[in-house]
């Protein structure tokens, strides 16, 4: 899915990731979560909500594809 971003700093800046919205919920597994405590722990989630402005369940899924890019971008070295 392809998605603008709605910051101030970056107005109409073009974000391209896969996700799946949450509706009902989402699961996600204990190493992926540890994986992302680094980018998504101590409030560092909602300050990337908040600052691409769009919902958890896109917000999740733009944090869990930028993880998975980065792992496949140096898994490739």
């Amino acid at each position: 899915m392809s998605l603008q971003t709605k910051t101030s700093t970056e107005v109409n800046k073009k974000v391209t990731f896969w996700f799946a919205t949450g509706g009902a919920g989402f699961c996600v597994s204990r190493a992926l979560a540890l994986k992302m405590m680094p980018i998504a722990a101590s409030g560092k989630f909602v300050a990337i909500g908040d600052k691409i402005r769009f919902p958890d369940d896109v917000t999740m899924g733009f944090l869990i594809g930028k993880l998975v890019q980065h792992c496949s971008h140096c898994n490739k070295r």
